[in-house]
């Protein structure tokens, strides 16, 4: 086991598998109103996929929240790593050990896919106005215009709750709660919204500065730690003169909430070599007003070439800054992509304004394959770069986290 000698410490995350072997399954999006789901891959490495809409979808994205690292796509988050800890190598350096100087090992073994089942839910009884359904669970946002809504991949042997609910064009009319359904094959529930359903309150979502690629959602999670659930706001509007993302989302009357259950606030926005994104968490609902944190000024250039590329960051600190990430990918060839992680606390990083950081040489490291690193004459736009910050408050039951993030490629 390893023991943290000090509160200073450093985090490397080290991921060197194949696409398909990292992550056994792969995100798609198709955007009529907004549906995700999350599609495994077979034996073969390919993730088949099936999407149900009476309306021409607008596209189909693959990947769209960067939740899978592949090459020449959207930055991807340093903190992936989390989902697949088993074939992860972490190794923890501290101010007050000589750094990196910690055995570890790693098994890179194939994922075996797990089995899924199939939810169904048939909704009755909608209110008058009623144009589709939605359906809201752990890593699902779905919508449908027919009464039957449904979650194609939910593991076998877990236990969800599901929110299902009937809409208008602009607003979620009326909802009910599936608590505590147990998968040990295919489920299927009849609701009857007049019934067991109930009518839901409206707040407000007011977030600047935002640019013309902002992605803004609110969720409503029965698990704290979901990133996806029923989705609360329905067309929010980016103002071009101000630069505000704002909409109105709907909220659930206190009677009905479970005492674990969460709004999550999510907004993010980005350019081809930036990003920024804030996330919010609260139970009691209430209006969303909140600032995208300014640009992380930082630089990344290559630092050691042997025995393989190793990037070198120069970063102006940021008052009350949590943590920093320095991730970096080396794809040697398509479908293949090698990526690195550090996890840097800020108290490591001594004083204030401006820090360096290199990414160490692991070469020592049990465990560590020499075949992972981008070799010194490593093809251009192979090897590609994030830098980020993130500052997380809590206060007067608000978890808030913004991270601001510059992305590159080397050499």
């Amino acid at each position: 086991m390893l023991t943290r000698l000090s509160l200073l410490f450093l985090t490397l995350a080290v991921f060197a598998q194949n696409v398909d072997r990292l992550r056994s399954t792969i995100g798609r999006v198709v955007e009529t109103l907004q549906t995700t789901r999350t599609c495994p891959f077979n034996s073969a490495g390919i993730a088949q996929f099936k999407f149900d809409s009476d309306a021409k979808p607008s596209r189909i994205t693959v990947n769209k929240y960067a939740q899978v690292p592949c090459a020449n796509t959207a930055r991807w988050s340093n903190a992936a790593y989390k989902r697949d800890l088993e074939h992860t190598l972490i190794i923890y350096g501290t101010k007050a050990k000589t750094a990196y100087d910690i055995t570890a090992s790693v098994n890179c073994a194939p994922v075996t896919n797990p089995v899924y089942d199939t939810f169904v839910a048939t909704l009755s009884n909608a209110p008058a106005g009623t144009t589709g359904y939605v359906i809201g669970s752990e890593g699902i946002s779905a919508a449908s215009s027919g009464s039957m809504v449904s979650d194609y991949n939910v593991p076998q042997g877990t236990t969800r709750d599901f929110m299902v609910g009937a809409t208008s064009a602009t607003a979620i009319l009326r909802a009910s709660f599936l608590r505590g359904v147990a998968f040990s094959g295919n489920v299927t529930r009849n609701v009857d919204l007049a019934a067991s359903g109930f009518d839901l309150g409206t707040q407000t979502l007011d977030v600047a500065p935002a640019i013309s690629t902002t992605l803004a959602n609110v969720y409503y999670v029965t698990t704290p730690s979901a990133t996806l659930g029923l989705e609360l706001l329905r067309a929010p509007t980016i103002n071009a003169g101000t630069g505000h993302v704002s909409g109105s989302f709907a909220t659930v009357p206190s009677a009905n909430q479970a005492s674990g259950d969460m709004y999550l606030v999510d907004v993010e926005d980005s350019s081809p070599t930036a990003s920024h994104r804030l996330l919010r968490r609260f139970h009691s609902a209430a209006n969303v007003s909140g600032t995208m944190p300014p640009d992380l000024v930082a630089t990344v250039t290559i630092g050691a070439t042997t025995p393989y590329l190793r990037p070198h960051c120069v970063l102006t600190q940021r008052v009350g800054a949590a943590f920093y990430t320095d991730s970096w990918y080396y794809t040697p060839s398509k479908g293949v992509s090698h990526n690195f992680g550090t996890q840097i606390e800020a108290p490591y990083l001594s004083g204030t304004g401006q820090a360096t950081v290199d990414f160490p040489d692991l070469s020592g490291v049990s465990g560590w394959n020499a075949a992972w690193g981008a070799p010194s004459a490593a093809a251009a736009g192979s090897v590609g770069t994030s830098i980020g910050v993130t500052i997380i408050t809590d206060a007067a039951g608000v978890h808030e986290e913004s991270s601001a993030a510059k992305s590159g490629q080397l050499p």
